[in-house]
């Protein structure tokens, strides 16, 4: 079981290949439950990982978060690829990989957040979840699909980009338009001016 522990300083890139036989001999024995929980602890700690490396230069959210989410959703994939390959012959297992994916995707959001969302402008939000969105539909073709579960955990924050945009919009026009002046007329002592009017 050492064989699917991560170790803080050594290297992950041995990763799944080098955890695949002891993952299997754990099936063999009987304990599908814990070689998956293993096993999905070892992609998590080289998603992790990954994430980590992702550079992010000031000024360039769109471009920090899009490459983010290429390595997420690479991650993904590469778990989903091995999982097939180790469980193949265990479908129980598969349900864990579902929620595991799912609790990825939420901490990979939670990450972006920051930097989709503060102290930035609508278009940038939207270039940011644009491409998260195209990467995360990506997964379609290995059968996962994550778009939906993606927009809806950022959907408070997507309501309040929105709500800020608004009332920027509203103080913008309120200060650049020019308040109407109205004077009161009192016709009704002024016959020739009424008359004038009709």
């Amino acid at each position: 079981m050492k064989e699917l522990e991560s170790s803080p300083s050594g290297s992950l890139r041995g990763g799944p290949r080098a955890a695949r036989r002891a993952v299997g001999l754990l099936i063999k024995l009987g304990h599908a439950t814990k070689a998956c929980q293993l096993f999905l602890l070892n992609h998590q700690s080289i998603i992790r990982h990954d994430l980590d490396d992702v550079k992010n230069e000031e000024g360039a959210n769109v471009l920090y978060v899009g490459n983010m989410s290429a390595v997420f959703v690479s991650g993904l994939k590469n778990a989903a690829i091995e999982f097939q390959r180790a469980f193949c012959s265990n479908h129980g297992s598969y349900s864990s990989f579902v929620v595991w994916c799912m609790n990825e995707l939420q901490e990979f959001c939670k990450r972006c957040e920051p930097v989709i969302f503060k102290n930035v402008p609508l278009t940038t939000v939207t270039d940011c979840l644009i491409a998260i969105r195209k990467e995360c539909t990506s997964l379609t073709a290995i059968g996962l699909d994550l778009s939906f579960r993606m927009m809806s955990n950022f959907h408070v924050q997507i309501l309040e980009a929105l709500s800020n945009e608004k009332e920027d919009i509203i103080n913008q026009c309120s200060l650049s338009a020019t308040p109407e002046k109205w004077k009161p007329l009192d016709l009704e002592n002024d016959p020739p001016r009424l008359a004038g009017m009709l």
